[in-house]
């Protein structure tokens, strides 16, 4: 049967003072007792739904029960009655006292658009109905979904849906009618399960605003199922919690919902476990598990996110490093942790670089050479004196040409740069054809130009008829003397060195003290796969062979030579050992450790091993680097002189394993 809500709350509204004091009275029906008018009910109790019923403003009025509203969405008469036990149960819109409609908890409730359409003190959910705040779900808007597939609330505006199928063994029962006027019939429920088949739903009647009724269910729950449960095949089932199957597509919180429907946790963009936890390699971040940002670990397939870079464990963006300076992957350059800026303050931008904690320099993407810091004896190649510059925290560029010229011609079509060791003012580049330049201190023939003097300026290195030294591909300074990596005739490499010559370090077998022009190293024919001239104990060089051994020459004062002594000098090359009779294998690089007066290799297994640093046998052979417990230092991903980043990110320098930071990340 249907009525108007408009007369019948009229109906309702016009009942005289007089009346309701005149025709009530204690042995009138009491709440839920049937009544036409109100005068039918007990004194203070309002008929409607064809039920005495208590009167309210708000929940808390009601005891039990919620309050509603008996009008429709937008009438002017309010009139809000605490709802009967009887009335709050339901399977479907049909089950309920027009105006209210069956919301996804199975509760009977108003419908609403907003706020304001609800009982003071309740809000509008995101299904359209009103609810206690005490009734939402955590982390939702809603109340608890408990029967999947019914319109929850939304009868206004979708069709009704066929009833659900009759639960397993005897027939199902029969779906009940929908409600409502102008829709189309609603759907037949299915057959029951393994049982015999469920008897259909009766035709739907019309639904509001000629939306269809929904057809009756053929099994259900028959109590409406409570906050962290829902209706499954008839039955209230937990939902919600761990491993528990989904409340719809909700979770309790620190929960989600998974694609195959079940509440989990600590998964790459699952929430974090308990809100802080994370499965292993995963880091939490703003409650959600992640992996492939600056700092975290590395995603599967050692992956991160946008350009950054998997150092082996974690994701960063630093790719090279000299003493405490390292290089971003971007081209920008940092000492501990300060980029190095142009004159605008804009980050300065290099595709190599070289610093030794005096000064440093680097080659710009295109191909010039800019260096910055100390000037002393003309360090920053620019042309002018340590009098007209003392220093430029800002790089200046690279020149050929006179001293003291205004700008002078660019050094141009750089690929390889070198500055020498720490508190030293020499710097040496590889350009164009494989030409070696070098600038600043040069009174050791360091500047490899057959002399003995500074220069203000680039000049190139020439072999010992002063014809140009070209061909070279590596570059290396120590404080007094350079070494180079040159492609030979046999298709290897060879070794060739100039400069200071006091204790062999130039490695052709020669007294002289001083060679200031390029030399082929002679025993290592072409089979060095990288040379590094440094000066740890006073001046040593050294080189990694293609076969995995490493060998060096020069003063043997500190050891530096690896080869079991610590005793003078070796004016040709000398093989590494690690004991007596036992020799340093798998080396990929030789590095530097000045600062420790040592020398050290980079081995193909992420491991350091140095030599040198003292006068006695305990440092004569190759040790593996080790921490403050004496372990090995492993996991390092890329070398530099006195300095390593490890597959956490991070920047090792001063040649020790306890000074460390990371470049910031974008």
């Amino acid at each position: 049967m249907s009525f108007s809500l408009r007369s019948a709350a009229a109906g309702l509204v016009l009942i005289t003072a007089s009346l309701l004091s005149g025709c009530g009275g204690s042995a009138k029906p009491a709440p839920g007792m049937g009544c036409a008018l109100n005068s039918d009910c007990a004194t203070g109790l309002i008929c409607t739904f064809g039920l005495c019923h208590g009167q309210c403003a708000k929940d808390t009025d009601c005891n039990p029960g919620m309050c509603v509203k008996s009008n429709a969405v937008g009438d002017a008469g309010l009139i809000n009655v605490c709802q009967l036990s009887v009335e709050a149960h339901c399977y479907y819109n049909s089950d309920c006292r027009t105006p209210l409609v069956c919301g996804r908890d199975e509760q009977c409730r108003n419908q609403c658009q907003s706020d304001v359409d609800c009982v003071a003190g309740q809000v509008c959910t995101t299904s359209g109905v009103c609810a206690e705040k005490s009734q939402i779900v955590a982390g939702t808007n809603d109340v608890s979904l408990v029967t999947t597939g019914r319109d929850g609330g939304y009868d206004a505006f979708a069709s009704g849906t066929a009833g659900e199928s009759g639960a397993a063994g005897s027939s199902g029962a029969a779906g009940t009618s929908g409600t409502g006027t102008g829709g189309v019939t609603g759907a037949a429920g299915s057959a029951g399960a393994t049982g015999k088949g469920g008897a259909g739903g009766s035709a739907g009647a019309t639904g509001k605003g000629g939306a269809s009724g929904a057809a009756g269910s053929s099994a259900g729950c028959t109590t409406s199922c409570g906050v962290g449960t829902q209706c499954v095949n008839g039955a209230c089932q937990p939902c919600g919690a761990s491993s528990q199957v989904c409340c719809g597509s909700v979770c309790n919180p620190n929960l989600t919902c998974s694609s195959a429907g079940m509440c989990t946790c600590g998964a790459v963009s699952q929430a974090c476990c308990g809100g802080t936890q994370c499965n292993s390699g995963l880091s939490c971040v703003g409650g959600t598990c992640s992996c492939g940002n600056a700092g975290q670990n590395c995603c599967a397939g050692q992956t991160c996110n946008g350009s950054l870079l998997c150092g082996g464990l974690k994701c960063g963006c630093t790719v090279a490093c000299d003493e405490n300076a390292a290089m971003k992957y971007d081209g920008s350059i940092y000492v501990t942790g300060t980029p190095v800026a142009n004159i605008d303050n804009s980050n300065f931008i290099a595709k190599t670089f070289s610093w030794n904690g005096t000064f440093g320099c680097a080659v710009k993407p295109d191909a010039t050479v800019w260096c910055w810091g100390s000037n002393y004896y003309g360090s920053l190649g620019a042309g002018l004196s340590n009098t007209d510059l003392a220093s430029s925290k800002n790089p200046v560029q690279v020149i050929l040409g006179n001293a003291g010229s205004a700008g002078g011609t660019p050094l141009t079509g750089v690929t390889a740069i070198s500055v020498g060791d720490y508190s030293s003012y020499s710097a040496c580049a590889v350009g164009t054809g494989g030409a070696v330049y070098c600038w600043g201190y040069g009174t050791s023939g360091q500047l490899g130009n057959n002399a003995k003097n500074n220069s203000t300026f680039a000049i190139q290195v020439q072999n010992m008829d002063g014809s140009p030294f070209m061909g070279a591909t590596q570059i290396s300074l120590s404080s007094a003397h350079a070494c180079a990596l040159h492609p030979d005739a046999a298709g290897g490499n060879s070794a060739w060195c100039w400069g200071d010559n006091t204790y062999g370090e130039i490695g052709v077998g020669s007294a002289a003290t001083t060679i200031p022009y390029a030399s082929q190293v002679t025993l290592l024919a072409s089979n060095v796969a990288g040379v590094v001239a440094a000066s740890p104990g006073g001046y040593v060089s050294c080189a990694a062979i293609n076969d995995g051994s490493a060998w060096c020459w020069g003063n043997d004062t500190y050891a530096d030579l690896g080869d079991g002594n610590y005793t003078g000098t070796a004016s040709v090359p000398t093989q590494v050992k690690t004991a007596a009779a036992t020799y340093l294998a798998n080396v990929k690089q030789i590095v530097d450790w000045e600062g420790q007066d040592k020398m050290c290799a980079f081995k193909t297994d992420g491991t350091i091993w140095c030599w040198g640093g003292g006068g006695s046998a305990t440092y004569a052979f190759a040790t593996a680097l080790t921490d403050s417990t004496q372990a090995a230092v492993t996991g390092i991903t890329t070398v530099g002189r006195e300095c390593y980043l490890d597959n956490d990110d991070q920047v090792w320098y001063n040649g020790n394993t306890s000074t460390s930071y990371q470049v910031p990340c974008p």
